[in-house]
This record gives structure tokens, C-alpha cells and sequence, in this order.
């Protein structure tokens, strides 16, 4: 049985990093978005 708990924390830690990772990647699409459209808005100007 220590086996089985052992092995769901490490699960449980992988994805809490997955999800931690796709967190940021988010977060950096999101701010490439907002510079994508400022610099559109200042193209036009």
C-alpha cells in the first residue's frame, strides 16, 4: 500500500509541475499578445 501512496505523490508532484509550466506559458502568450496589439495600436498611429 506504501507503494501505491508513493507513487500517487509523484504523480500528484508531476502534474503540479505540468501545470505550474503550462501556467507560465500561458502567462508568456498572453503578454506576447498584449505587445502584438500595442505595437499594432502605435502602427496606426
Amino acid at each position: 500500500m506504501a507503494d501505491a501512496a508513493a507513487v500517487s505523490a509523484d504523480q500528484r508532484g508531476r502534474l503540479m509541475m505540468s501545470t505550474e509550466r503550462l501556467n507560465k506559458s500561458s502567462d508568456r502568450v498572453r503578454d506576447s499578445r498584449r505587445t502584438m496589439l500595442e505595437t499594432e495600436d502605435f502602427l496606426w498611429l
